[in-house]
């Protein structure tokens, strides 16, 4: 018949050779799935140091650019059109209120 005496010892021989090998790949893929996990957490913490760090950059940046408005509007020629600043009061305060409030819109100082 063939030189192997016992067929059933060569056949239980080579089921157990493909479940070793089918528990070895399935090890493998559950290695690859956790380093897998681990790179997206570790891309997704970059991620947000990135977002942070930008978030405060702008903020500064905001900031400096508020003040300079700000410095500007005070350099600004005291007269105003409907006369001499504190003829009006109430005109003043508008055009103070007024200022302030586009030097928030423009640099976006209430985000």
């Amino acid at each position: 018949m063939g030189d192997n005496p016992n067929p059933q010892a060569g056949a239980e021989e080579a089921i157990a050779a493909v479940l070793r090998a089918e528990r070895d790949a399935q090890e493998a893929v559950a290695r690859c799935a956790a380093e897998a996990a681990a790179l997206v957490a570790a891309a997704r913490s970059r991620s947000e140091e990135i977002r942070a760090r930008a978030e405060r950059r702008i903020g500064s940046l905001r900031g400096k650019i508020a003040a300079g408005v700000e410095r500007r509007i005070a350099a600004l020629p005291a007269a105003s059109a409907s006369g001499s600043p504190g003829e009006d009061p109430a005109q003043d305060e508008r055009l103070r209120r007024a200022a302030a409030a586009l030097v928030e819109e423009l640099t976006g100082a209430s985000r």
